[in-house]
């Protein structure tokens, strides 16, 4: 896995670099939903989205959840604007890597 801010490149030619050199896991740790469409056409175009999965992160609120399940993204990290909500009726699958 690698954490993706798009902070040496912009957040697509990070993607792709790292899943070039083997991530299995890109981790777009932004909060800005964009980016996930966006990393995830470099990374179909190149031909690697069958075997990297795609997390994404940072500030997610529940409003949010709604428009992310419906974009390609396969690990979804909550945090804080999730955790400290009033209860939550929330299904999660825990993997072993």
């Amino acid at each position: 896995m690698i954490q993706l801010r798009g902070r040496y490149k912009e957040i697509g030619s990070e993607a792709l670099e790292a899943a070039r050199l083997g991530a299995d896991i890109l981790f777009i740790d932004t909060g800005e939903m964009g980016h996930i469409n966006h990393v995830s056409e470099k990374i179909r175009k190149a031909g690697l989205r069958e075997r990297v999965e795609i997390a994404f992160g940072g500030g997610v609120t529940l409003k949010e959840m709604n428009i992310i399940r419906t974009l390609d993204v396969d690990i979804l990290d909550i945090g804080r604007a999730i955790v400290d909500a009033p209860l939550l009726d929330l299904k999660y699958e825990v993997r072993m890597i």
